[in-house]
């Protein structure tokens, strides 16, 4: 299937927080964001895509003039990383936003990291720093899952701090929704200064203004059914997987998930995609979204990719929605892990569907 390329213009981008959903006919137009239009194919063109805010929600993009906290929760990151993470916080200064880094962030060897309760301790610490408004994990590997039962679920709800990864920091994102109702982006803040940098630059820079939600408006098209909505968990799959059977697996019942993998074939992609369905999670979501593949892709192609999902989810009713926009490219565009999102397909009436929080 082809891919709707238009952008979908959005004015305001919110987050909710404390898990606190709102209903679609509990909401006032003035709660009711990011709607607009892409176009596509007649048959899978989204007309609306719209990510919801409840009453307990907060901006959070106030962060010019404020300081960050760049963390590195997973693997850590290099001498080789280092020039790169100059230039970010040059990016991020030239936006007044004033970077704060990890003492945790570098070790000699590529796939080395600090103890587990270091990592936890330096997180907390971000938390904890009443200057610090948002963090930034710059990480990815393997070892995100570490921390978890270091961290302070209680002061992380009460901070209500947005944390920002993606690739193993999908354990993070997922667990701190989870047990702390605490906003989260799946983004990865390095793509300021990679290969799409001055477009990234642009869109982060436009979203921090509120002229612009680019930053969270992928372009969507539908594998399969009309509309989905609920609040959103996911990320990518691999890492996701290993939240199953703890506590901090989040609730799948009238969600919408997210997934996107770096690496792996379609046989990878299959044995992911059935534990999922052993899990009885394609019967519980409201609806599944799917984000690139890289790998599988280069082998296969995007449209191998589709099809796979579809054959493996087991359910032939599940409305299944479908972007390259989304993953671990430098042009990646952002999502909000607890955020409420409504889409549906052209010529349907917008959000008859209602989810459950």
């Amino acid at each position: 299937m082809a891919e709707c390329h238009g952008i979908i213009s959005v004015p305001v981008m919110l987050f909710f927080q404390k898990g606190v959903i709102k209903m679609p006919n509990q909401l006032s137009n003035e709660q009711t964001l990011n709607v607009g239009e892409c176009e596509g194919p007649q048959n899978s063109r989204i007309t609306n895509y719209a990510i919801v805010q409840s009453h307990s929600g907060e901006r959070l993009k106030n962060l010019r003039g404020k300081r960050v906290g760049l963390a590195a929760c997973s693997n850590a990151l290099t001498e080789e990383d280092r020039e790169e993470i100059r230039r970010l916080d040059e990016a991020l200064r030239s936006l007044n936003i004033d970077p704060v880094w990890s003492p945790c962030m570098f070790r000699e060897k590529r796939g080395e990291a600090a103890p587990p309760k270091e990592r936890a301790k330096c997180l907390m610490d971000f938390y904890r720093d009443e200057e610090i408004a948002a963090i930034f994990d710059l990480s990815g590997g393997d070892l995100a899952n570490e921390i978890l039962e270091e961290l302070d679920m209680d002061c992380i709800a009460a901070s209500g701090k947005s944390f920002w990864g993606y690739s193993d920091l999908s354990t993070v994102l997922n667990a701190l929704w989870t047990k702390a109702g605490s906003p989260g982006v799946l983004y990865q803040i390095r793509n300021l200064v990679r290969e799409d940098g001055k477009e990234q630059h642009r869109r982060f820079s436009a979203w921090l203004d509120g002229s612009s939600e680019e930053l969270f408006s992928p372009s969507w098209h539908f594998l399969r059914g009309e509309e989905m909505a609920g609040a959103l968990v996911g990320g990518n799959i691999r890492c996701f997987l290993k939240l199953a059977g703890t506590p901090w697996f989040p609730e799948l019942k009238d969600r919408i998930l997210f997934l996107e993998s770096l690496g792996g074939s379609l046989a990878t992609l299959h044995t992911c995609l059935a534990q999922l369905r052993q899990m009885g999670a394609f019967e519980r979501i409201n609806g599944l979204l799917i984000g690139s593949f890289t790998k599988a892709e280069q082998i296969s192609g995007r449209a191998a990719v589709e099809e796979t999902v579809l054959a493996c989810t087991g359910n032939p009713l599940l409305p299944v929605a479908s972007t390259g926009q989304v993953g671990h490219g430098a042009d990646s565009r952002a999502l909000p892990i607890g955020g409420y999102l409504q889409i549906c397909r052209d010529g349907k009436r917008p959000f008859t569907k209602r989810a459950g929080n």
